[in-house]
């Protein structure tokens, strides 16, 4: 009798242990998954984290399995009222694809600075999404004079079911003056 007793004892301590090694296992792929994070800019977030500078947007957070989601998809940061497109010329060019799941829309590369008599020029280069056949996103330069310095920045369509694939786009702004 003290032999049968034994072996349940056996018995039930062997299948705690298979159990908890299940759960110890379970436990490690979930938090390993993408179900439970997401990456934006190379930065990792935990679900319910706020996800700063998310598409031009200041309150979105991560909903896990890589989806970022955002309370107010019209709440932009940037009121365009104080810039101006007065003697400005502006243009845009589509430079080619990216090989990334999303643009970096923080990442701004001076390509060139030119400045005459009568006028400056600045081209610059930044990721968006455009459009199959090498299609440029719409685009609206303007400019700004504060204190000491010179903004630029441009209004660009992004509706997805017209532009969805990564690329490099050239913005030239050409100032009289």
């Amino acid at each position: 009798m003290g032999k049968i007793v034994q072996r349940n004892w056996l018995l039930i301590i062997t299948g705690l242990l298979v159990m908890s090694s299940f759960a110890v296992l379970f436990f490690t792929l979930d938090e390993r998954s993408n179900a439970n994070r997401c990456t934006y800019g190379g930065i990792v977030y935990k679900k319910g984290d706020l996800v700063k500078n998310y598409r031009a947007n200041d309150n979105c957070y991560c909903n896990g399995s890589d989806k970022i989601q955002c309370e107010n998809g019209d709440d932009f940061s940037i009121s365009y009222s104080t810039f101006s497109t007065e003697k400005l010329s502006f243009s845009y060019m589509y430079q080619n694809y990216l090989e990334v799941n999303e643009p970096d829309y923080t990442r701004v590369l001076s390509e060139d600075v030119n400045h005459n008599e009568d006028s400056l020029e600045i081209v610059l280069e930044r990721e968006t999404l455009c459009g199959e056949n090498n299609l440029a996103p719409s685009q609206v330069g303007f400019y700004e004079f504060r204190d000491n310095s010179l903004i630029l920045t441009t209004m660009t369509n992004r509706d997805t079911n017209l532009y969805s694939m990564p690329c490099m786009i050239s913005n030239s702004f050409v100032i009289e003056g």
